[in-house]
């Protein structure tokens, strides 16, 4: 489970700007990779929306089962929208790897990739939408204002 992000459209958005070195594109490429995965986690944890920005559900359309929302009313969790957070594992293991001119977005513990797979199946949530578009977007901006 990995969303990739590339120097590819990074070189072609810079290549007309005279200064623009490989460092650059490289600290580019770092931060919207970070941005990306912020973006994702936020989106999820705090709104509990998927890329489209609507209200994650499972595939009969519910936030929770009945039972599994008694349980986490039980357990004093919130059951008003689905976060994909009891424990909080699954998204502290969400990290960027950097891999040269290719980051990936992944969940370093293969336990926690193995429930963001099955997460991601039942309640897609894990892919680029409109409000990592607007991160990727101000990171640009960020960083055209310190090169």
């Amino acid at each position: 489970m990995t969303v990739t992000v590339d120097l590819s459209g990074v070189n072609s958005l810079f290549k007309s700007l005279k200064e623009f070195s490989d460092r650059d594109s490289l600290k580019i490429l770092r931060v919207i990779s970070y941005d990306i995965s912020n973006s994702i986690a936020n989106r999820v944890q705090d709104k509990g929306q998927n890329a489209d920005r609507k209200r994650l559900k499972n595939k009969k359309g519910h936030i929770y089962s009945n039972s599994y929302r008694k349980h986490r009313l039980k357990k004093g969790y919130k059951a008003n929208k689905r976060t994909l957070t009891s424990t909080g594992k699954m998204f502290e293991s969400l990290t960027v790897v950097e891999k040269g001119q290719q980051n990936n977005i992944t969940f370093l513990s293969q336990i926690e990739k193995n429930k963001a797979s099955w997460n991601d199946l039942n309640s897609p949530f894990f892919s680029i939408g409109k409000d990592e578009d607007i991160a990727i977007n101000n990171g640009i901006e960020r960083l055209l204002k310190t090169l």
